[in-house]
């Protein structure tokens, strides 16, 4: 009877012991709970019992989430120091290996200040994408045609995509500048660089095509400039100055209309050339126009007419001038239409565009709090 009791004690202990949760089975059951909770310090809590047990199973894993856990420390002091460009960077690695919740409010506060970066990638998108690659062979051109026989459609719609794609190009920049996106490393200043450098190539392709047009309108100025003084003062040494006035009046009118297509292709090339509203003129305009007056309006005196002919000469040789130094810089120009952009920044890029929705998600969350 005793042999039975003890055989009974034994089964009974067996039944118990298998019953009882082993100390591994107990630490994956706390390992799955805090994944649920997202709890990252409880989960490398049960991670360090586990690998205990069985490091061959569970040590890449903690050490993986440790780092996870380092670089959301990290980005919370980068947070706390207004560094939003590094708080991203670890906020966006540590969240991406465990999503906790601790990470996500980092990444979502600096990820609000990065989302930013790809408002200037789009313009510089569309850039690349409608520049006209032959922009510059288009440009030196004109400077087979005379101006009066550029065709003003082809013309407005050139200027139209120059000042497009340079707009596209001072949005980008505008991102950079106003975000501090150049002061988060050298690279991203070296892009800032490229894309200036692009934006001052495509505004001396610009500069040198108005140049050209009042280049040509100069030496016609100058022409006829040089016939109206000569009739001016053939005219004043044979009668008064009031007679020299109404003969002069058929002349100086005969050189207006002669002057016409180029008052026009001017006027035309100032409108288009505009980066303001629509039917505004450039900022150089006045000044020329007014020297368009100076030269073909009868002026009163007359004598002021001749003694100003040396200061109209200067302001066409100037303008001459102009054409020729920036005809010179075009033809020497090596630039190409691409921008550099450093893996560095194209990584920022990246990563920003894979949290997106949840950055644009989570920020409308936070404004309806």
């Amino acid at each position: 009877m005793r042999c039975y009791y003890k055989l009974f004690v034994i089964i009974l202990s067996a039944i118990n012991f298998a019953c009882t949760p082993t100390k591994h089975e107990l630490a994956l059951n706390d390992y799955q709970q805090a994944i649920d909770e997202k709890n990252l310090p409880r989960v490398i809590s049960t991670l360090t019992t586990l690998t205990k047990v069985a490091p061959e199973k569970y040590q890449v894993e903690l050490n993986r989430l440790k780092q996870a856990d380092e670089q959301l420390k990290s980005a919370e002091i980068h947070l706390k120091n207004s560094n939003f460009y590094l708080a991203y960077l670890s906020a966006h690695d540590s969240f991406h290996s465990f999503p906790s919740p601790q990470s996500k409010v980092v990444l979502l506060t600096s990820g609000n200040v990065m989302l930013k970066i790809l408002r200037a990638e789009s313009a510089l998108k569309k850039y690349t994408e409608t520049i006209p690659k032959s922009l510059k062979e288009t440009v030196l051109s004109y400077s087979d045609i005379k101006v009066t026989d550029w065709d003003l459609v082809k013309l407005n719609k050139l200027l139209e995509d120059i000042n497009t794609n340079l707009l596209q190009l001072h949005k980008s920049l505008a991102v950079i500048k106003n975000n501090n996106v150049n002061t988060y490393s050298q690279e991203f200043t070296l892009w800032e660089q490229s894309i200036e450098q692009q934006k001052a190539y495509i505004t001396l392709l610009k500069t040198h095509l108005i140049n050209k047009g009042l280049s040509q309108s100069s030496v016609k100025l100058q022409k006829l400039n040089q016939e109206l003084i000569t009739n001016t003062e053939d005219l004043l040494s044979l009668v008064r100055e009031d007679m020299a006035i109404d003969a002069l009046q058929p002349i100086f009118f005969k050189a207006q209309q002669d002057y016409q297509a180029y008052l026009i292709t001017n006027e035309n090339i100032s409108l288009a050339a505009s980066l303001g509203r629509r039917n505004q003129h450039s900022a150089w305009y006045d000044d020329w126009h007014q020297l368009e007056e100076e030269t073909l309006a009868i002026p009163s005196p007359l004598s002021d007419y001749i003694k100003n002919i040396k200061d109209r000469a200067n302001k066409f040789n100037q303008y001459i001038k102009k054409e020729q130094h920036s005809l010179a810089s075009v033809e020497s120009s090596t630039l190409t239409y691409d921008i550099t952009t450093p893996n560095i920044v194209k990584s920022l890029i990246a990563k920003v565009k894979k949290d997106k929705t949840m950055l644009l998600y989570g920020n409308v969350q936070n404004n309806n709090k």
